[in-house]
């Protein structure tokens, strides 16, 4: 992330960064004295919540959020 210009702003300070938008959302913030990232991700989901506790690959979360907001399409 600090390599890329489109999104290293986001770990230069300690700070929450939240974007708000239709069915999704999305929280950052530095943890460790900067030294580690956080990233909560949240999306509606229709699927049976009995498989909620599911790994997901990068590509799946990826995809869900692709053309969103273009800092999040990572």
């Amino acid at each position: 992330m600090k390599d890329d210009p489109d999104i290293a702003w986001i770990l230069e300070k300690p700070a929450l960064n939240i974007w708000i938008g239709g069915d999704r959302h999305v929280m950052t913030y530095t943890i460790a004295a900067g030294e580690s990232f956080n990233m909560v991700l949240s999306h509606v989901d229709h699927s049976d919540p009995a498989t909620w506790v599911n790994k997901l690959f990068k590509e799946e979360v990826k995809n869900e959020y692709y053309g969103w907001d273009p800092s999040c399409n990572g």
